[in-house]
């Protein structure tokens, strides 16, 4: 399988046998695609917590179970499932929308109330007191961008992270990175002091942004 905006086979051979080619496979339950897009992964993650949702239903629905609780079983449970591997996710608007969606699925199970109640999603949450879906993944990957600055130049996921790729533009609108998504929230989050050095990897970030932002931002 090639990863690229155009599909492509590749023709590849072990003694002669030719190995067959797919447009997707999993590896460490992550879905690659053909593509080099989310969507396939995103919806495994969605249809996951969605199930786990439904496992823990009983629990959440009782009306004898203390809310701490049952924030106590979304936070160690739902959540990470929910959220597996999502310190390279690159979000977008339309990942956010699914996985929000997915998550105050679950929070309106554990308070009993429906979208019918009208409810606005800030005063379920304030209800659950759970970790926000979408800080816990800014968090991850907060954590995981301050490991890539600490690693060696020779090591493979800081290779990977500032490999420049060669070639011709696209016409079309170029995909949003997972450094561009990181500084973005950042900038969010907590804005970058000028006074500040720059990282020389990647010119607008610190270690010290990355660690303020890991510590005192995201709870």
């Amino acid at each position: 399988m090639k990863i690229s905006r155009t599909p492509s086979n590749l023709e590849i051979s072990i003694d002669g046998t030719p190995l067959k080619q797919v447009s997707e496979f999993k590896y460490l339950s992550f879905i690659f695609t053909q593509d080099g897009r989310l969507n396939r992964e995103s919806e495994a993650r969605v249809l996951k917590g969605n199930s786990v949702n439904y496992q823990l239903a009983p629990l959440l629905k009782h009306p004898n179970i203390p809310i701490e609780t049952k924030a106590k079983l979304i936070n160690s449970i739902f959540i990470p499932t929910l959220t597996y591997q999502c310190q390279t996710w690159t979000l977008t608007k339309n990942l956010e929308r699914k996985i929000t969606t997915c998550e105050m699925r679950c929070l309106r199970r554990a308070v009993n109330k429906t979208r019918r109640d009208m409810i606005r999603n800030t005063t379920i949450r304030e209800m659950v007191r759970t970790t926000p879906v979408l800080y816990y993944i800014h968090r991850q990957k907060f954590r995981w961008f301050g490991h890539l600055i600490r690693m060696a130049p020779h090591q493979l996921a800081s290779k990977a992270c500032n490999k420049k790729i060669s070639g011709y533009k696209a016409r079309r609108r170029p995909r949003k990175t997972w450094i561009e998504g990181v500084k973005e929230t950042l900038n969010q989050q907590h804005p970058i002091h000028p006074s500040r050095p720059s990282c020389q990897r990647h010119k607008t970030l610190s270690p010290l942004d990355a660690q303020d932002s890991t510590r005192g931002r995201i709870n």
